[in-house]
C-alpha cells in the first residue's frame, strides 16, 4: 500500500523536499515527478527532491509519484501535488541617478507580485543610509556637503504573500558642489601692504572644482585659472589706512553649485609720533618724565632714544636721569622716539 507523509504543500523554490514513507508491506519503490526535477534517492523509501526557483510569474505545479512494490511484485502507487510559488521581482525607478547637492530622488516601487497579485499585497522593504522604511514609494533627500563623490546604495526587498522574497539594490551618486578656500597669512599690514602668494594661498579641489577667477572689489584679477595656474595673482595696497576685498570663484565640476570666499585686506594708519616732557632745562641730576601723545593713542609699539646711553620701550617713560658730560659746561641732549604700527 503507497503512501507517504509531505513536508508542505506548496513552497518557494529553490527547495529540497523529502517526503517521509509510510506505505505498507513495500520491498521496493520508485518515485518521479512531472516536470522532471533532480531526485536523489529516488529507488529509495525517502528520496530528496530538488525544486528549481519559479521564475514565471504564476504557480508552478508538480505531481510528485511514489510507486512500491511487494515482495512478490504486486504494487501500488500514489500521486501528491506540489506548488511552486513565483517568487516576487523586485524592482524601482530612480527620478535621478547621477546628480548634484542637494537632491530629493523619488524612489517609485515597480516590483511584480506574480500570480496576478497587486504590488500592494506584498511587504515593502526599503534600506539607506542604515534606516528602513516600509511603504511602497518614498522620497529621500540625499545631500554631499564634501569635495568628492558621495555615492548612496538603495535596496529593496519584496515579500509575497506566500513568503518568497527578492531584493535589488540600485544607486545614486551625488557629485559635490564646487568648494571655494585659500588661507591668509596676514589680513593687515603697513602701506605699501603686497598682497602675493605667500600672503594668499588657495586650495584645491580636484573632485569638486575645474576652474578659478579671482576677484578684488569685484574687479576681475588676471584671467580664468585651472588645477595647474592656480594662484593669486598679485596685488598691492599702496596707501595707508585703505582696504580690498579679494575675492575667490571657484567653477564646478559637474555643472553644480559654483562657491565664492571673500576676505578683507587692511594697511593701518600711519602713526604720528609726538610726547611732551615734564621739563626741558635743570641741574645735574637732572629728572625728566615723558608723555606720550603720539596718535592712535594705543595699539603702537615705542622705542625710546634719551641721547644719554639709555633706551626704552614703555608708552610713557617717567624719572629719566641726564647728567652732565665733563661737569663744567652745559650739556644737551637729544631725545629720540619711534613709533611702530603693526609688524
Amino acid at each position: 500500500v503507497s503512501q507517504s507523509r509531505y513536508p508542505a504543500d506548496s513552497s518557494c523554490g529553490p527547495v529540497n523536499f523529502s517526503p517521509s514513507d509510510t506505505s505498507k508491506y513495500a520491498s521496493s519503490y520508485q518515485w518521479s515527478a512531472q516536470p522532471t526535477v533532480s531526485i536523489s534517492g529516488g529507488t529509495t523509501s525517502n528520496p530528496t527532491f530538488s525544486f528549481p526557483e519559479n521564475t514565471d510569474t504564476l504557480d508552478k505545479i508538480y505531481t510528485l509519484k511514489q510507486v512500491v512494490f511487494t515482495v512478490h511484485g504486486c504494487k501500488d502507487s500514489t500521486v501528491h501535488p506540489v506548488v511552486i510559488h513565483p517568487r516576487p521581482r523586485a524592482r524601482f525607478t530612480l527620478s535621478v541617478q547621477d546628480t548634484c547637492s542637494p537632491v530629493t530622488v523619488k524612489l517609485r516601487n515597480q516590483s511584480i507580485a506574480g500570480n496576478g497579485q497587486a504590488i500592494s499585497s506584498m511587504q515593502h522593504r526599503w534600506s539607506f543610509l542604515g534606516m528602513q522604511t516600509n511603504v511602497q514609494d518614498t522620497d529621500l533627500l540625499l545631500v554631499n556637503t564634501g569635495t568628492t563623490d558621495t555615492v548612496y546604495q538603495i535596496t529593496l526587498e519584496e515579500t509575497s504573500v506566500y513568503g518568497c522574497w527578492d531584493d535589488t539594490t540600485r544607486q545614486v551618486v551625488v557629485r559635490p558642489n564646487a568648494k571655494a578656500a585659500f588661507t591668509s597669512a596676514q589680513t593687515s599690514g603697513c602701506a605699501p601692504f603686497v598682497l602675493n602668494s605667500s600672503v594668499i594661498q588657495p586650495i584645491h579641489y580636484p573632485n569638486a572644482n575645474t576652474q578659478y577667477r579671482w576677484y578684488r572689489n569685484g574687479v576681475a584679477l588676471g584671467g580664468v585659472q585651472d588645477s595647474s595656474t592656480l594662484s593669486f595673482p598679485g596685488y598691492t595696497l599702496s596707501n595707508a589706512n585703505d582696504s580690498v576685498e579679494i575675492m575667490l570663484v571657484a567653477i564646478p565640476k559637474y555643472s553644480c553649485r559654483q562657491d565664492t570666499q571673500r576676505v578683507w585686506f587692511r594697511t593701518i594708519p600711519n602713526p604720528v609720533p609726538d610726547f611732551d616732557r615734564s621739563d626741558t632745562a635743570g641741574c645735574t641730576p637732572f629728572v625728566v618724565s615723558f608723555t606720550n601723545t603720539s596718535t592712535p593713542s594705543s595699539g603702537l609699539n615705542y622705542v625710546w632714544d634719551f641721547g644719554n646711553g639709555q633706551t626704552s620701550t614703555h608708552q610713557h617713560p617717567s624719572n629719566i636721569v641726564f647728567t652732565t658730560i665733563g661737569g663744567t659746561v652745559d650739556s644737551m641732549f637729544t631725545v629720540k622716539m619711534m613709533v611702530i604700527a603693526g609688524s
